[in-house]
Protein backbone atom coordinates (compact mmCIF):
# COMPACT_ATOMS: atom_id res chain seq x y z
CA UNK A 1 0.00 0.00 0.00
CA UNK A 2 1.27 3.47 -0.92
CA UNK A 3 2.04 5.81 1.98
CA UNK A 4 0.49 9.26 1.95
CA UNK A 5 3.76 11.30 2.08
CA UNK A 6 5.28 9.27 -0.77
CA UNK A 7 2.09 9.66 -2.80
CA UNK A 8 2.14 13.45 -2.39
CA UNK A 9 5.85 13.56 -3.18
CA UNK A 10 5.25 11.58 -6.37
CA UNK A 11 2.39 13.94 -7.27
CA UNK A 12 4.57 16.99 -6.62
CA UNK A 13 7.36 15.58 -8.82
CA UNK A 14 4.81 14.91 -11.56
CA UNK A 15 3.60 18.51 -11.40
CA UNK A 16 7.03 20.16 -11.21
CA UNK A 17 8.31 18.07 -14.13
CA UNK A 18 5.09 18.17 -16.11
CA UNK A 19 5.81 17.90 -19.86
CA UNK A 20 4.29 21.32 -20.49
CA UNK A 21 6.78 22.90 -18.07
CA UNK A 22 9.95 21.24 -19.37
CA UNK A 23 10.63 23.80 -22.17
CA UNK A 24 10.11 26.65 -19.69
CA UNK A 25 12.52 25.10 -17.15
CA UNK A 26 15.21 24.74 -19.83
CA UNK A 27 14.59 28.27 -21.06
CA UNK A 28 14.82 29.62 -17.50
CA UNK A 29 18.20 27.94 -17.11
CA UNK A 30 19.65 28.89 -20.49
CA UNK A 31 17.77 31.74 -22.20
CA UNK A 32 16.04 33.78 -19.49
CA UNK A 33 15.10 36.63 -21.86
CA UNK A 34 12.96 34.26 -23.91
CA UNK A 35 11.08 32.77 -20.94
CA UNK A 36 7.86 34.83 -21.27
CA UNK A 37 7.28 33.76 -24.89
CA UNK A 38 8.29 30.16 -24.16
CA UNK A 39 6.04 29.90 -21.09
CA UNK A 40 3.01 31.36 -22.86
CA UNK A 41 3.21 29.08 -25.91
CA UNK A 42 4.46 25.85 -24.34
CA UNK A 43 2.74 25.89 -20.95
CA UNK A 44 0.02 28.50 -20.47
CA UNK A 45 -1.85 28.28 -23.80
CA UNK A 46 -1.68 24.45 -23.99
CA UNK A 47 -2.88 24.19 -20.36
CA UNK A 48 -5.77 26.55 -21.15
CA UNK A 49 -6.65 24.47 -24.23
CA UNK A 50 -6.76 21.32 -22.10
CA UNK A 51 -8.89 23.10 -19.51
CA UNK A 52 -11.35 24.29 -22.19
CA UNK A 53 -11.58 20.73 -23.58
CA UNK A 54 -12.29 19.51 -20.06
CA UNK A 55 -15.01 22.12 -19.50
CA UNK A 56 -16.58 21.19 -22.85
CA UNK A 57 -16.58 17.52 -21.73
CA UNK A 58 -14.36 16.50 -24.65
CA UNK A 59 -11.97 14.98 -22.12
CA UNK A 60 -12.88 13.48 -18.76
CA UNK A 61 -9.77 14.36 -16.72
CA UNK A 62 -7.25 17.18 -16.76
CA UNK A 63 -4.34 14.73 -16.44
CA UNK A 64 -5.33 12.96 -19.68
CA UNK A 65 -5.14 9.58 -17.99
CA UNK A 66 -7.28 8.00 -20.72
CA UNK A 67 -5.11 7.20 -23.75
CA UNK A 68 -8.00 7.73 -26.15
CA UNK A 69 -8.51 11.31 -24.98
CA UNK A 70 -4.92 12.41 -25.59
CA UNK A 71 -4.93 12.94 -29.38
CA UNK A 72 -6.72 16.29 -29.56
CA UNK A 73 -4.88 17.88 -26.59
CA UNK A 74 -1.55 16.65 -28.00
CA UNK A 75 -2.40 18.07 -31.43
CA UNK A 76 -3.28 21.45 -29.88
CA UNK A 77 -0.03 21.42 -27.90
CA UNK A 78 1.89 20.64 -31.08
CA UNK A 79 0.31 23.64 -32.82
CA UNK A 80 1.27 25.84 -29.85
CA UNK A 81 4.86 24.52 -29.97
CA UNK A 82 5.09 25.27 -33.70
CA UNK A 83 3.76 28.80 -33.15
CA UNK A 84 6.36 29.19 -30.40
CA UNK A 85 9.16 28.24 -32.81
CA UNK A 86 7.96 30.86 -35.30
CA UNK A 87 7.71 33.52 -32.59
CA UNK A 88 11.14 32.70 -31.20
CA UNK A 89 12.78 32.74 -34.62
CA UNK A 90 11.95 36.46 -34.65
CA UNK A 91 13.56 36.82 -31.20
CA UNK A 92 17.07 35.70 -32.17
CA UNK A 93 16.60 32.27 -30.64
CA UNK A 94 20.02 30.60 -30.22
CA UNK A 95 20.76 27.55 -32.39
CA UNK A 96 20.48 25.08 -29.50
CA UNK A 97 17.19 26.64 -28.40
CA UNK A 98 15.78 26.04 -31.86
CA UNK A 99 17.00 22.44 -31.68
CA UNK A 100 15.28 22.10 -28.29
CA UNK A 101 11.94 23.24 -29.71
CA UNK A 102 12.18 21.20 -32.91
CA UNK A 103 13.03 18.19 -30.74
CA UNK A 104 10.03 18.91 -28.51
CA UNK A 105 7.75 19.06 -31.58
CA UNK A 106 9.12 15.82 -33.01
CA UNK A 107 8.86 14.10 -29.63
CA UNK A 108 5.27 15.22 -29.17
CA UNK A 109 4.39 14.11 -32.70
CA UNK A 110 5.89 10.64 -32.20
CA UNK A 111 4.25 10.27 -28.77
CA UNK A 112 0.96 11.28 -30.39
CA UNK A 113 1.41 8.57 -33.03
CA UNK A 114 2.32 5.95 -30.41
CA UNK A 115 -0.68 7.02 -28.38
CA UNK A 116 -3.10 5.79 -31.04
CA UNK A 117 -2.33 2.23 -29.90
CA UNK A 118 -0.35 2.50 -26.67
CA UNK A 119 -0.13 4.93 -23.77
CA UNK A 120 3.46 6.22 -23.85
CA UNK A 121 4.58 8.44 -20.97
CA UNK A 122 4.72 12.13 -21.91
CA UNK A 123 6.55 12.82 -18.62
CA UNK A 124 9.30 10.37 -19.57
CA UNK A 125 9.37 11.75 -23.13
CA UNK A 126 9.88 15.25 -21.72
CA UNK A 127 12.77 14.11 -19.54
CA UNK A 128 14.20 12.14 -22.46
CA UNK A 129 14.03 15.37 -24.45
CA UNK A 130 16.08 17.10 -21.76
CA UNK A 131 18.65 14.29 -21.97
CA UNK A 132 18.70 14.55 -25.78
CA UNK A 133 19.16 18.31 -25.50
CA UNK A 134 22.03 17.81 -23.04
CA UNK A 135 23.69 15.39 -25.45
CA UNK A 136 23.16 17.85 -28.34
CA UNK A 137 24.84 20.56 -26.22
CA UNK A 138 27.78 18.23 -25.60
CA UNK A 139 28.11 17.53 -29.32
CA UNK A 140 27.79 21.23 -30.16
CA UNK A 141 30.40 22.30 -27.61
CA UNK A 142 32.55 19.22 -28.32
CA UNK A 143 33.07 18.59 -24.61
CA UNK A 144 31.71 16.27 -21.96
CA UNK A 145 29.21 17.98 -19.70
CA UNK A 146 29.31 15.39 -16.92
CA UNK A 147 27.42 17.34 -14.25
CA UNK A 148 24.46 18.29 -16.45
CA UNK A 149 24.40 14.78 -17.94
CA UNK A 150 24.37 13.07 -14.53
CA UNK A 151 21.87 15.59 -13.13
CA UNK A 152 19.46 15.00 -16.02
CA UNK A 153 19.89 11.22 -15.70
CA UNK A 154 19.12 11.40 -11.97
CA UNK A 155 16.09 13.67 -12.50
CA UNK A 156 14.84 11.34 -15.25
CA UNK A 157 14.99 8.40 -12.85
CA UNK A 158 13.17 10.39 -10.16
CA UNK A 159 10.37 11.37 -12.57
CA UNK A 160 10.10 7.82 -13.92
CA UNK A 161 9.93 6.41 -10.39
CA UNK A 162 7.24 8.94 -9.43
CA UNK A 163 5.10 8.06 -12.44
CA UNK A 164 5.52 4.33 -11.76
CA UNK A 165 4.69 4.89 -8.08
CA UNK A 166 1.44 6.60 -9.12
CA UNK A 167 0.65 3.65 -11.42
CA UNK A 168 0.34 6.08 -14.32
CA UNK A 169 2.45 3.89 -16.64
CA UNK A 170 4.33 0.64 -16.99
CA UNK A 171 8.12 0.36 -17.27
CA UNK A 172 7.84 -0.25 -21.02
CA UNK A 173 5.74 2.90 -21.49
CA UNK A 174 8.25 4.93 -19.49
CA UNK A 175 11.27 3.60 -21.39
CA UNK A 176 9.54 4.09 -24.76
CA UNK A 177 8.70 7.69 -23.85
CA UNK A 178 12.19 8.46 -22.56
CA UNK A 179 13.95 6.98 -25.59
CA UNK A 180 11.57 8.84 -27.92
CA UNK A 181 12.51 12.12 -26.24
CA UNK A 182 16.24 11.41 -26.43
CA UNK A 183 16.25 10.33 -30.07
CA UNK A 184 13.83 12.96 -31.37
CA UNK A 185 15.87 15.75 -29.79
CA UNK A 186 19.20 14.51 -31.15
CA UNK A 187 17.83 13.86 -34.67
CA UNK A 188 17.27 17.53 -35.65
CA UNK A 189 20.73 18.43 -34.36
CA UNK A 190 22.30 15.70 -36.50
CA UNK A 191 20.20 16.66 -39.51
CA UNK A 192 21.16 20.33 -39.32
CA UNK A 193 24.82 19.40 -38.88
CA UNK A 194 24.64 17.24 -42.02
CA UNK A 195 23.12 20.13 -43.96
CA UNK A 196 25.96 22.44 -42.95
CA UNK A 197 28.77 19.92 -43.56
Amino acid sequence: MNSIPEYYMAQAISVVFHPLLIPSWLTLLLYKDLLPVMFVYTALVPALCIYVLYKLNWIQTLDLSDRQERSLPYALCLVCYLICIVRLEHSDMPFLGTIMMIGACLTLWIVMLFNRRWKVSAHAAGMGGVMGFTIACMLFKRSMLWYPLLTVAALSLVVIYARLYLNAHTWKQMVAGWLTGVVMTIVPYGYILCLHS
